[in-house]
């Protein structure tokens, strides 16, 4: 079944979709990917929405960090010795630091607001998280439908509970290590 883009519900889920990912990433893709093998006929669309959704949250992250040093703490932090080593690494390395924050929860938020405190060139970040931005959809848009493939039409029915599922180890997960992290950051000064 084809989307007609004419319809109010294809740009109510294609809004969805686009915004998702300023609430929580992983959630988004997964339901990016979900919304895709329910409607195959609009996957590449549901994919192009998704990625321009993903750049544009992830540019945002950026643009914070950025002008969050003129913010006297942040720029104190930006330009302490001992974040000096991170900041030299991290533009060193940033395509392979976007790629592994991109598959490593909890680290993009952190990363990409630090991409712009360090001030990363944008013009090489833009293009970086497009690719790991796409590379991650591709990647989750393929397992849903390959699991479609292998288990059928039952599967394309239990596609929003494994989402709600998902989404709800992905939030537990999180919740988790925050409070394991604060408890650790309490006992140990």
């Amino acid at each position: 079944m084809t989307a007609d883009p004419l319809l109010p519900a294809t740009w109510a889920l294609y809004l969805a979709l686009f915004f998702a990912p300023f609430l929580q990433e992983d959630a988004a893709v997964i339901g990016s990917a979900s919304a895709a093998s329910m409607h195959e006929g609009d996957a590449a669309g549901i994919f192009v929405v998704s990625l321009l959704g993903l750049i544009v949250s992830d540019g945002w992250k950026y643009w914070a960090g950025y002008y969050a040093q003129s913010w006297p703490p942040a720029a104190r932090w930006a330009n302490n010795s001992k974040v000096g080593a991170l900041k030299e690494g991290v533009l060193r390395r940033l395509g392979l630091a976007l790629l592994g924050a991109r598959f490593i929860p909890g680290t993009r938020i952190p990363l990409y607001l630090a991409c712009g405190v360090f001030r990363a060139p944008f013009r090489r970040f833009l293009p970086l998280i497009a690719l790991t931005g796409a590379l991650y959809l591709a990647l989750t848009f393929t397992l849903f439908a390959v699991l479609g493939d292998i288990l059928g039409p039952q599967f394309q029915r239990a596609i929003p509970l494994v989402m709600v599922g998902a989404i709800a180890i992905i939030i537990a997960v999180t919740l988790v290590s925050k409070r394991t992290r604060d408890q650790h950051d309490h006992a140990n000064p």
